[in-house]
C-alpha cells in the first residue's frame, strides 16, 4: 500500500510511501493462530472441568464472565497504549503475561490447589492481557496489508479464529479424557512459545500520523474522550457497533449453553467432535472470503452472515441428534465467518491508521459490553426457569419443540437467542445510516 500527500487534505501531515508486507502478515498470523489453538483448548478444558466439578450452569457462566469483564475494563486504556507505543512489543508483553498465567494454573492444578475461586481470579488476570493483544493485532494488520488485500486478510483472520475453534475442542476433549486438564495446560504453554518466536521474526512499520489521530493526545482519559467524539461524527459506525453488540449478546448465551446441550446428549468427546465439525463451517466461510476477497460493498454480506448465524442457533436448539447438532453449527460458524470477515475491512477503510488502536478498543468495549449481562443471566435463566418447562414428562410448548431431559432447558435458550439475532438483523436493515454506511461515509485517504 502506498500513501502520500496530505492525509485527507487536513493538517498537512506527510505520510511516507510504504509497501505492503504480506509475508510478515502471514508469519504474524501463523504465530497468533497457533497460540489461539492452545488458548481455545484451555478454554474448553476449563469449561469441561468446571461443569464436571460443580454440575452448575451458573458456575460456568461466572468463569466465562471472569474471562471477559477485566478485558473490557482495560480496553479504553489499551487503545491509547496501542497508538502510542510499539505494537509488536505490546503483543509480546501480552503473550508472555498470558503464558505466565497458564503456568500458574498448571502448578496449582498439579498440587491439587486449583479451586473455582482461584480459577476465576487467574482467568480474569489472563483476560487483561488479551484486552491489549486483540486490538493491537487488528491495528497491526492495517499497517502490513494494503487496502486491496484487506478482504483477504480479514478472511485469513477468520481462519485464524476458525482453526482454534476446530482443533481446540478436539484437543481438549481428547486430553481431558486421556490425561486430564494438565495436558491441555502444557499444549497451551507450547503454543505461547510459538507465538512469541514469530513476533521476533517480523518487523512492523510505524503508523502514519494524521490530523485526526493527533487530536486529543495527552492523557489516556483525554484520548478516550476524543475517540468517542470522533465516532459521534460517524453515525454509521455507531449503528454498526450496536448491531454487532446485539449479535455478541446472543453469542454470549451460546457460549454458555453449548456445554449443557452437548453434554446432555453425550460426553466430552462428543462436545469436542461436534464443536469441531461446526467450526469446519467457519473455516469454509473464511476460506471463501480469503480466496474471493469479498465484494466492493460488504454490508449485504454482514446482514447475511449474522442473520444466518441466528438461524443456525435456532436450528441448534431444535436439534436432538449429534448429526443435526453438527450441521447446525456448520451453518452457524460459516455465517459468522462471512459476517465477521465483511465488517473488519469497513472499519479499516473508514478509520485513520493512527486512530485504529483507540477506535478498535472502544469498538470492542462497546460491542461486548452487553456480554457480561448475558453471562450473568444465562445460567439462572436455564437453572431457575427454562429447566422447569423441559422436565421429563412435560407436555408444554417448549418441551414439544426442544424435547425433555438434561440440557434441554439450555436448548430452549438457544432457540430464543436465535430468534433475537434474526430480529436484530431485520432492525439493522431498516436503519439507513447502517445500510448505506459504505456510500455515505467516505474512505480515509
Amino acid at each position: 500500500m502506498t500513501q502520500g500527500e496530505d492525509v485527507g487534505g487536513r493538517g498537512g501531515f506527510h505520510v511516507p510511501p510504504r509497501e505492503t508486507d504480506w509475508r510478515s502478515f502471514l508469519i504474524l498470523w501463523s504465530g497468533q493462530t497457533t497460540s489461539a489453538v492452545g488458548t481455545m483448548a484451555t478454554y474448553y478444558g476449563l469449561g469441561i472441568w468446571t461443569f464436571q466439578e460443580t454440575g452448575s450452569t451458573s458456575s460456568l457462566s461466572l468463569i466465562i464472565l471472569a474471562a471477559l469483564f477485566p478485558q473490557l475494563a482495560v480496553l479504553p486504556f489499551a487503545g491509547a497504549l496501542i497508538d502510542r507505543y510499539d505494537r509488536r512489543k505490546l503483543m509480546l508483553m501480552s503473550d508472555t503475561g498470558a503464558a505466565v498465567v497458564t503456568g500458574i494454573l498448571l502448578v496449582m492444578f498439579a498440587r491439587g490447589e486449583l479451586t473455582i475461586l482461584a480459577l476465576g481470579f487467574f482467568v480474569a488476570v489472563g483476560s487483561m492481557f488479551q484486552g491489549v493483544q486483540s486490538p493491537a493485532f487488528e491495528a497491526v494488520v492495517t499497517t502490513l496489508v494494503g487496502r486491496d488485500q484487506r478482504g483477504r486478510a480479514a478472511g485469513m483472520a477468520q481462519i485464524g479464529r476458525a482453526v482454534p475453534t476446530v482443533l481446540g475442542p478436539i484437543i481438549a476433549g481428547a486430553m481431558v479424557a486421556a490425561v486430564g486438564i494438565v495436558g491441555v495446560f502444557y499444549i497451551d504453554l507450547f503454543t505461547f512459545v510459538v507465538a512469541v518466536t514469530t513476533l521476533f521474526k517480523v518487523r512492523i512499520p510505524q503508523t502514519s500520523r494524521t490530523a485526526e489521530g493527533m487530536r486529543g493526545l495527552g492523557t489516556m482519559r483525554s484520548e478516550a474522550i476524543a475517540t468517542v467524539r470522533y465516532l459521534r461524527t460517524k453515525p454509521g459506525l455507531i449503528y454498526l457497533i450496536i448491531y454487532i453488540s446485539l449479535a455478541n449478546f446472543a453469542l454470549a448465551f451460546f457460549n454458555v449453553y453449548i456445554f449443557p446441550v452437548l453434554l446432555g446428549i453425550g460426553d466430552e468427546r462428543l462436545l469436542g467432535t461436534v464443536a469441531g465439525l461446526g467450526a469446519a463451517g467457519m473455516i469454509a466461510g473464511a476460506a471463501l472470503i480469503t480466496v474471493w476477497g469479498g465484494p466492493s460493498r460488504r454490508m449485504p454480506l454482514v446482514y447475511f452472515g449474522l442473520g444466518a448465524m441466528g438461524a443456525g442457533m435456532l436450528a441448534f436448539g431444535l436439534a436432538r441428534r449429534p448429526v443435526t447438532l453438527g450441521l447446525s453449527l456448520v451453518l452457524l460458524f460459516f455465517a459468522l465467518a462471512i459476517g465477521n470477515s465483511s465488517t473488519q475491512p469497513i472499519w479499516q477503510n473508514k478509520v485513520e491508521e493512527d486512530l485504529q488502536g483507540r477506535v478498535f478498543s472502544i469498538r470492542k468495549l462497546a460491542s461486548t459490553a452487553t456480554m457480561p449481562v448475558a453471562y450473568l443471566a444465562a445460567g439462572p435463566i436455564v437453572d431457575n426457569f427454562l429447566n422447569r418447562f423441559t422436565e421429563v414428562g412435560d407436555s408444554g410448548v417448549l418441551a414439544i419443540l426442544v424435547g425433555t431431559g438434561e440440557g434441554r432447558g439450555a436448548a430452549a435458550g438457544m432457540v430464543l437467542i436465535g430468534l433475537l439475532t434474526i430480529a436484530a438483523t431485520v432492525w439493522g436493515w431498516l436503519v439507513p445510516a447502517l445500510r448505506r454506511i459504505e456510500t455515505d461515509l467516505p474512505d480515509v485517504a
